[in-house]
């Protein structure tokens, strides 16, 4: 779903709690955690272990460049101030959890810049060693990447555009989280029953259209100050959870912690809520695009009853 799309259901959220599976007994609590912390980092240059890139970091800057085995291309700069859950420091290698990601990124110092000679005509050759490289899905969906890039270097051998060609590549690959930087990808919702929608917008509405469906059945809906979590009754012992959004939580825009702060909020109302007055629960993720890690593992600590590794 777009990001647009995404605050159309919020505002759909609103109007229908306003006017109006998973089964547990008995809901618990999150722990609470400590506030995240900003990090700059010093002077230097660091590879991001496993992930194809090297981060040039001078005073308030930091600069991504995106390295394959025979090509380097310079990213966008970013402010040195990153929100961190926890960081350390290994033998030099600067150990990273940002707020957001569950990952912890190892930054290894380098004696100096990669060669980054970007060059159209490395373009191809960037995209194969970088498929190759690093995306661990192909098998999963049955897509034999080296004929899938000789096609598209056939393609643009006859002339044809690498990006369009290329995006027509990402969007039968299906993965959400293959896209092109500021290009929005259609999907092809006809791989999922979705053929009578003929683009997002129209997602979008046959989403809302649903949403006010399900939440029209409710008894008592309460919806939370971010417009992203509702809850009420279904009967007289079955408790609903809606939890439409991981991301953008907070009031003020995209901030990591924010998010943090508002889904604990709005959990903590609405589980003591429904634990006060249900004995069953359905938790509704089906209107979720997804977001951060540690806003999906934050909420499923509230219905888990010992810690446990979540993926």
């Amino acid at each position: 779903m777009t990001t647009n799309g995404s605050n159309s259901t919020r505002a759909v959220l609103r109007a229908v709690t306003l006017t109006c599976g998973l089964f547990l007994v008995g809901c618990g609590s999150a722990d609470e955690s400590v506030e995240a912390q900003p990090l700059v980092l010093p002077d230097g240059w660091f590879e991001m272990s496993g992930y194809g890139t090297v981060l040039h970091v001078e005073g308030d800057e930091i600069t991504p460049h995106f390295v394959t085995p025979s090509t380097c291309t310079v990213g966008e700069s970013f402010d040195n101030t990153l929100v961190v859950d926890h960081t350390e420091t290994e033998d030099g290698v600067v150990v990273v959890d940002l707020v957001g990601p569950t990952t912890d990124y190892r930054l290894l110092p380098l004696v100096g810049p990669p060669r980054c000679e970007a060059n159209v005509a490395d373009t191809l050759t960037a995209l194969d060693e970088a498929f190759t490289r690093h995306y661990p899905f192909f098998d999963q969906r049955g897509i034999d990447w080296p004929e899938r890039f000789e096609a598209i270097q056939a393609a643009v051998s006859a002339g044809h555009d690498l990006e369009p060609t290329l995006a027509s590549f990402l969007q039968t690959l299906g993965d959400g989280h293959t896209t092109l930087d500021g290009q929005d990808i259609e999907p092809d919702l006809g791989r999922f029953g979705l053929a009578a929608a003929s683009d997002s917008q129209d997602l979008v509405a046959l989403i809302d259209g649903e949403v006010a469906s399900t939440l029209g059945r409710l008894t008592e809906p309460q919806i939370d100050e971010t417009g992203t979590v509702v809850w009420g009754g279904l009967d007289a012992h079955t408790g609903y959870l809606l939890m439409s959004s991981f991301v953008d939580l907070g009031q003020g825009g995209e901030d990591a912690w924010a998010d943090v702060t508002s889904l604990r909020s709005a959990l903590d109302l609405a589980v003591a809520d429904l634990d006060s007055r249900f004995d069953s629960l359905v938790i509704d993720m089906r209107f979720n695009p997804g977001g951060h890690e540690d806003l999906a593992v934050l909420a499923a600590g509230y219905f888990a009853q010992r810690p446990g590794p979540a993926y």
